[in-house]
């Protein structure tokens, strides 16, 4: 039987490494000149390709659209996003990713990718499929 004491040091060193792994981006992202969560945001929009909402947007990320409203109000003062209301109903605003936006993600991509790199170094081919294995 496994002790507590081994479950509780894996957990431990899942979560740390969690975090470790989410400060980093956090600080690739901020390098950017965009905060995570409009990061987390801007992301769920390039992949709907401009057919969202903002109420879709908290629906998704399970929280009230006064919470997205901020994060989208600043993206569109950043240039990242347009919103356009729609003739049929003016309280659905069309939210669409600008090319500056487009131009985040990709970059953001790219750290993603660079930090992927470096996390998994070490690994061999077969360790990772362990891991894979371990983690599913």
């Amino acid at each position: 039987m496994i002790s507590k004491e081994k479950i509780h040091e894996c957990i431990h060193i899942y979560m740390s490494t969690d975090r470790r792994r989410r400060k980093l981006f956090d600080r690739e992202v901020k390098a950017l000149g965009i905060h995570h969560t409009q990061h987390r945001v801007l992301m769920y929009i390039s992949k709907r390709d401009g057919m969202i909402n903002q109420k879709q947007i908290a629906d998704s990320f399970d929280v009230s659209p006064a919470a997205v409203a901020g994060t989208i109000k600043k993206l569109e003062s950043n240039g990242y996003i347009t919103r356009t209301s729609l003739e049929s109903d003016n309280r659905f605003n069309e939210i669409n990713i600008t090319e500056k936006g487009k131009k985040i993600i990709e970059d953001t991509r790219s750290a993603f990718e660079e930090l992927d790199r470096k996390t998994f170094k070490y690994f061999s081919e077969e360790e990772l499929n362990t891991l894979i294995c371990l983690l599913n």
